[in-house]
């Protein structure tokens, strides 16, 4: 039996109910109780949602790992999901229909955030971006809004 890392590796992820989220690193949790040694703190996954506000979230590892029995339709028996899914990882190129996707909930937040940029539509013009520009182009739009 092949032993489970201490990570995921990063990248863009599909959750089991249809999101898109970008891992940016996984983290030793110090903050979790009383001195222990590293090996036995828990590990965290921090990410960020790609859609609605595009707000960086942590989870326990074991949590964003885990998989349950889900309907995934009104006509289907249920069946065994991962809660996230790999699409890409963070060297690769994000597949076009992801990258659409990300694009259309980008354009729909710097809307509502009534910001005058042409972000989603250089994304949607470069059908050979990676994750990793994503996540800068998050932090700096954060970094702008004062958020």
């Amino acid at each position: 039996m092949r032993a489970k890392t201490r990570s995921v590796p990063s990248g863009i992820y599909r959750h089991f109910k249809g999101g898109l989220y970008l891992v940016e690193r996984t983290i030793t949790d110090a903050s979790s109780g009383p001195r222990r040694p590293k090996a036995e703190l828990p590990r965290r996954v921090v990410y960020w949602a790609l859609y609605d506000d595009f707000e960086p979230w942590g989870r326990e590892l074991s949590d964003f790992r885990s998989s349950s029995y889900r309907r995934l339709d009104e006509s289907s028996n249920e069946r065994l999901v991962k809660r996230f899914k790999l699409v890409c990882r963070m060297d690769q190129v994000i597949p076009p229909a992801e990258t659409l996707e990300i694009a259309k909930n980008l354009k729909t937040f710097l809307h509502r955030e009534k910001r005058e940029v042409n972000v989603a539509r250089a994304i949607i013009t470069d059908q050979h971006i990676k994750p990793g520009a994503i996540l800068v182009l998050l932090k700096q739009l954060k970094k702008e809004l004062g958020q």
